[in-house]
């Protein structure tokens, strides 16, 4: 298959003036996924991981540095599930597994996952209120009506599954922002040209 992302086009992308700095390598990842390529998602890691490269004093890479682009990776095509369907984040996420060093990994097991406290040490009440919040955040003035058509769209469970995908999943901002997350949730659905025709306000 011919790759899509080519240097001109990587170089391209980092260069946007209206990207907000250090978005550009997950909103592209998010962006590949939603179209399928894994593939390609190796190459944008390492573009990013170079790029971002600040180094120790010894002229070693930052490892920190390099384990939050590897985190924030993760968590955008984890959050791009959400819109873009389990199948093409389970790819997108192997896929990154096997461009990334061991030790830039958070392996399950090993406390790592954000979302433990939600599960475990959180009332599931504060949780789908943080959701709901960010669901009134991102829908604006119109979140009451598009939440009421959720609810009543002949499959009584899409609501309630809007409702856990934005509190358990999109909600969570200890690795993505809010903003951060709604250019996620945007460079999942224009590929698919799949924006919510409740005139979303992203």
């Amino acid at each position: 298959m011919k790759p899509i992302l080519t240097p001109t086009l990587l170089a391209a992308i980092r260069k946007q003036p209206n990207l907000p700095r250090n978005t550009w390598y997950f909103i592209t990842a998010t962006t590949l996924s939603a179209l399928n390529r894994p593939d390609e998602l190796p190459e944008v890691f390492k573009n990013a991981i170079l790029e971002g490269s600040d180094t120790t004093e010894n002229g070693d890479p930052n490892r920190d540095h390099q384990l939050h682009i590897s985190r924030r990776l993760t968590e955008a095509l984890l959050k791009a599930s959400a819109v873009g369907g389990m199948p093409k984040s389970i790819n997108a996420l192997m896929s990154l597994k096997s461009a990334t060093p061991e030790d830039l990994r958070d392996e399950a097991g090993q406390g790592t996952s954000i979302r433990h406290k939600d599960i475990y040490d959180s009332a599931p009440t504060q949780v789908l209120e943080r959701g709901q919040a960010f669901f009134e955040a991102i829908y604006g003035k119109i979140s009451r009506r598009v939440m009421g058509q959720l609810d009543r769209s002949g499959a009584p469970d899409l609501g309630l599954l809007a409702r856990l995908a934005y509190g358990y999943v999109l909600s969570n901002t200890d690795v993505l922002t809010q903003a951060e997350t709604s250019f996620v949730l945007i460079a999942s659905l224009i590929p698919q040209d799949a924006m919510c025709n409740a005139d979303a306000k992203l």
